[in-house]
């Protein structure tokens, strides 16, 4: 039987903006760690940003620290 891959942050596209779901504990932890953003920021339980290299940014810290991000 294959091993299941725990998918700890997804990242959607919608135009110009990206938004982060957090899925898994260590997600949470680790956004609440590193993670600044205003309550408008915040749609349906995703975090906004209309900015692709701060996206980027933000992806690449998370998979920096292991967290799995898709």
């Amino acid at each position: 039987m294959a091993e299941t891959e725990t998918i700890d942050v997804t990242v959607e596209r919608h135009g110009g903006i990206f938004g982060f779901r957090f899925h898994t504990e260590a997600a949470e932890t680790w956004k609440d760690e590193h993670v600044a953003a205003e309550s408008w920021q915040w749609l349906g339980g995703m975090l906004c940003l209309d900015d692709q290299r701060l996206a980027m940014e933000l992806a690449q810290g998370m998979l920096n620290d292991g967290l799995t991000v898709k």
